[in-house]
């Protein structure tokens, strides 16, 4: 079935026994697969952004008045282990990213992206955060 409930979303599939087996909601910039929101799209223009929620998978770019990107604590519990994200350097300035408490990234307190069009992906355990991939100059 289609979006049988009317839900206020774009697109949503459901099947008998999961009302929410696909959602698609332009107005958020997201997708969401089951209860794990996925796909979520979210461009950062301000020169320092604190990102505090993002679904379990998301793309941040990061344009060129952007210096700095923290990333608040609860981040590592909402939603938690597991959740993913790759950030797309758009300017030519270095972009500082840290955390907020004494979580770290790949062991460190900060990680500078330092080049125009790099990439990183960062995943969670619930307590830290690890580079798993990138395209970095």
């Amino acid at each position: 079935m289609i979006n049988e409930n009317s839900a206020d979303v774009d697109t949503r599939i459901e099947s008998n026994d999961v009302s929410d087996a696909l959602v698609v909601d332009a107005g958020t910039n997201t997708v969401q697969v089951g209860t794990w929101s996925a796909y979520q799209y979210l461009p950062v223009t301000d020169a320092s952004y604190t990102l505090k929620s993002i679904g379990r998978a998301g793309l941040i770019s990061l344009g060129g008045s952007v210096e700095s990107l923290h990333l608040d604590t609860e981040l590592l519990t909402s939603p938690g282990a597991g959740t993913v994200f790759t950030m797309i350097l758009l300017g030519t300035n270095d972009v500082i990213v840290d955390t907020e408490g004494a979580e770290t990234i790949n062991g460190a307190n900060t990680f500078t992206m330092d080049g125009a069009r790099e990439a990183t992906t960062l995943m969670t355990d619930g307590t830290n955060w690890f580079i798993v991939s990138g395209y970095l100059e």
